[in-house]
């Protein structure tokens, strides 16, 4: 048996209220720095391109990167149980007390937390190449 940890549930309270309050004020400013945005796109014909490129770079890295972090996680918290032998594997924080899985069944946890990471990097990979992709479809009218 893993013990709940008394500082895990504040952690993970925070863990989700953080980036979900960035997104909220992110959504809330909208009105705020669209105006700038799109006047700051337009001010110079000849640069409209190149920074319309920019401001899609600047999105497929707010979209891929949390799913890469996410994959790099998984890949190391499977990693941990398979050397471990354990799921949850030792050190790690619970919310409630948790029957330890051991052996056979945990190596089998860690390999499909490491399948799920390459799926992760799998799926950031192509949601970059469709933004990159519609940044081309976009751009490329010369």
């Amino acid at each position: 048996m893993h013990p709940a940890d008394p500082k895990a549930p504040p952690n993970a309270l925070a863990a989700l209220v953080a980036p979900a309050g960035v997104g909220a004020a992110l959504i809330a400013g909208r009105s705020w720095y669209s105006e700038p945005v799109a006047s700051w796109l337009l001010e110079e014909p000849a640069l409209t391109q190149s920074r319309g490129r920019l401001l899609l770079l600047g999105a497929r890295a707010l979209l891929v990167m949390p799913l890469a972090f996410f994959a790099l996680y998984l890949w190391r918290l499977g990693s941990r149980v398979i050397a471990s032998r354990e799921f949850p594997p030792p050190g790690a924080l619970m919310l409630r007390d948790t029957e330890v899985v051991g052996g056979h069944a945990a190596i089998a946890y860690g390999r499909a937390l490491r399948a799920l990471a390459v799926f992760l990097v799998v799926a950031s990979l192509g949601l970059a190449l469709a933004v990159w992709r519609v940044a081309l479809l976009l751009t490329d009218r010369s």
